[in-house]
């Protein structure tokens, strides 16, 4: 996941990279209540990009 790291850093600046860790939260909220909108392939990619994201306060 380094390397995602790197590359989404040399792409988007941190509060750029924050703010995608919480749109991707929004997003899985929203769509894990649509039953069959989300597959357990989503939940395993919202996992490598929530680890490739730097950490975020969503409160």
């Amino acid at each position: 996941m380094a390397v995602v790291a790197d590359k989404t850093s040399s792409v988007f600046s941190s509060e750029e990279l924050v703010r995608i860790g919480q749109w991707s939260t929004l997003l899985r909220e929203l769509l894990k209540g649509k039953g069959e909108m989300w597959s357990a392939a989503d939940e395993a990619l919202f996992k490598r990009l929530q680890t490739a994201l730097p950490e975020t306060d969503v409160n």
